[in-house]
């Protein structure tokens, strides 16, 4: 079939903005992609719903309110991402059109708008504190309802983690068009009045009234004293990983493992125990250890499944950090675990290296995941003998 130039011309003119709207720039905050089906649509043997289609839905934050606005998919989807700029342009006529980042007009529909929330009150006792985490938990639940275990992350909340002043406060507020916007690792205003309200500012400094789930103390810092394997009589130390820059060396002393975990600053490394050794993650028995995003503060947790853990602090541990120090795009510190946390009332240790890039957003496991196979180590040094870890 020909396609006369007049015609390529038109197609042209539709895809590339024009100059004469009143365009104004906002922030794509979320983008969503919905089956949909038309009802009441006449497909030959009655009145029934067409075959799907995929509408994909975008918020857009402007000056004064959100856009909730929706296409079908087609071959010429506008390309947006979340957190980019987008132009934006409504006319008298209520007609809604946008920019994607190859500056292409796009015509969309207006399914409605919302005013922004409204500023902070400044009356309140705000404090600072910074966001250890922000997250949807449906995209990261492995499945199954654990509303009723301690600790446990249920599946329909969205969830920011600050580190207050002197506390941890673990919150959360049903997802919605307009969500707090933060940072993580930035800072974060917040505010508890009582009856237990709790309030934070987001980056624009928007307040929005959360649920404070629970709170507890801030999990330790790594301290400056050497660890237990400098201070007594220990194992020779044991390579148990070195890869792609990893490494990871462990020490057996008469109370603890002690693991030298040096990284690039872009890799978290966690300890998970299998502590009945039954080679599968037992929920609320099994443990992890680690750091809190990176920084040197110990995340101390129990396992739920192979994706999900309780909060850091959710297990209340003797382990100690240490000899943390950070520079030229490395990160070396000390985890000292007590072997009574790393097993039930047992003479060895049954263990996983959990490795997260932080670059990648992937997550690995060695020597397998779930407990499969784990790194075995017999406790010696009591009997005045190496211990040496081995596959099994």
């Amino acid at each position: 079939m020909k396609v006369s130039k007049l015609a390529i011309l038109l197609l042209a003119g539709s895809l590339y903005a024009g100059s004469d709207r009143d365009w104004k720039t906002g922030k794509v905050n979320r983008v969503m992609i919905v089956p949909y089906r038309v009802p009441g649509v006449n497909l030959g043997e009655g009145v029934g719903y067409s075959p799907p289609q995929i509408l994909q839905w975008i918020r857009i934050a402007g000056n004064d309110d959100f856009f909730n606005v929706s296409y079908v998919v087609t071959w010429h989807t506008p390309k947006v991402r979340i957190t980019g700029a987008i132009q934006y342009a409504l006319d008298t006529d209520g007609n809604f059109y946008i920019k994607d980042e190859d500056n292409r007009e796009f015509k969309v529909k207006l399914v409605d708008r919302d005013p922004v929330p409204p500023p902070a009150r400044k009356d309140r006792d705000w404090k600072t504190g910074r966001v250890t985490f922000a997250v949807s938990l449906p995209f990261m639940n492995g499945g199954g309802n654990y509303a009723n275990m301690p600790g446990a992350l249920p599946r329909d909340r969205e969830w920011i983690q600050i580190e207050g002043e002197n506390d941890i406060f673990n919150l959360n507020y049903l997802p919605s068009w307009h969500p707090p916007e933060v940072t993580v690792n930035g800072p974060i205003q917040y505010a508890m009045e009582s009856g237990g309200r709790f309030y934070v500012q987001d980056d624009h400094h928007r307040e929005f009234e959360v649920t404070m789930v629970n709170k507890g103390p801030l999990p330790p810092l790594a301290d400056s004293s050497p660890p237990p394997s400098m201070m007594g009589h220990a194992s020779a130390p044991r390579t148990l990983f070195d890869r792609d820059g990893v490494e990871v060396v462990a020490v057996e002393t008469e109370k603890t493992i002690d693991f030298t975990v040096d990284t690039p600053e872009n890799v978290h490394v966690r300890v998970l125990a299998d502590r009945d050794q039954n080679g599968q993650i037992d929920r609320l028995v099994d443990t992890g250890y680690g750091l809190v995003h990176g920084r040197p503060r110990l995340c101390t947790q129990y396992l739920i499944d192979e994706r999900t853990s309780t909060f850091c602090g959710g297990l209340q541990s003797a382990a100690r950090l240490s000899q943390f120090t950070v520079g030229q795009g490395r990160r070396k510190y000390v985890l000292s675990i007590p072997k009574e946390e790393l097993s039930a009332g047992l003479d060895s240790a049954s263990f996983v290296l959990r490795f997260g890039n932080t670059n990648t957003h992937t997550w690995t496991s060695y020597p397998s995941p779930s407990f499969q196979r784990v790194l075995h180590w017999q406790y010696t040094v009591h009997a005045g003998r190496a211990g040496a870890p081995s596959p099994s």
